[in-house]
């Protein structure tokens, strides 16, 4: 960091930090099969960002956000880390309702019963515990789907007329016009994009500094 210039104003008071929550963060997605065994299993699922970056225009001078946290790496991680145990109670409960199953019918086809009675029994078991095991053939696909793709982060000194335009460029270039309260010495701007069509701007002031 030897070669990267310190910033030209304070951080510590008179300063505007915006965060810009950019797109919508990875989710699990079920992955099932249903013959010869039904068995699920989630998988990563990634999104496009909607945006590439922010643009802050303040006291006629242009501010771009840089890239803080890749939320889908810190997703894929987690996910990569939780994937033996996965693995490990996807097989076991695999094992146990299959055999369970294929071990009643067998149980049922072997015995000595009334051969009216088997077929029905049989038959019985067969459909009810194939409609169950599908009804049931689900993966836990749990995560933190309200996180967003990645956050990226711009500051710069408080503008004179406390006025900044916020351009999101992408493949459709969004503005949105923000006014900071006078009674707020420094203030931090949460803009949360998921997708183009929801764009929010949260301002939070601070008084102290």
């Amino acid at each position: 960091l030897k070669n990267v210039k310190p910033f030209d104003f304070p951080l510590e008071n008179d300063c505007v930090y915006v965060i810009f929550a950019n797109g919508r963060g990875a989710a699990f997605k079920q992955i099932a099969i249903y013959f010869p065994i039904m068995t699920a299993w989630p998988m990563c699922e990634f999104y496009v960002a909607p945006f590439e970056k922010l643009q802050a225009q303040a006291d006629e001078q242009t501010h771009s956000s840089v890239l803080l946290v890749d939320m889908d790496g810190v997703i894929a991680q987690e996910f990569n880390e939780r994937l033996p145990g996965m693995i490990t109670r996807i097989v076991l409960s695999t094992l146990i309702k299959e055999g369970a199953y294929y071990g009643g019918l067998t149980a049922i086809w072997q015995s000595n019963m009334n051969p009216v009675a088997k077929c029905v029994a049989w038959c019985s078991v067969a459909i009810g515990g194939a409609a169950y095991r599908a009804a049931m053939n689900t993966a836990d696909t749990r995560t933190w789907e309200t996180l967003p793709k990645e956050f990226q982060l711009a500051q710069f000194p408080m503008p004179k007329n406390r006025e900044i335009v916020l351009n999101l460029q992408g493949n459709g270039n969004i503005s949105k016009t923000v006014q900071i309260p006078d009674d707020c010495r420094s203030a931090v701007i949460f803009v949360s994009a998921p997708s183009d069509q929801n764009v929010n701007c949260h301002v939070l002031p601070i008084k102290s500094k």
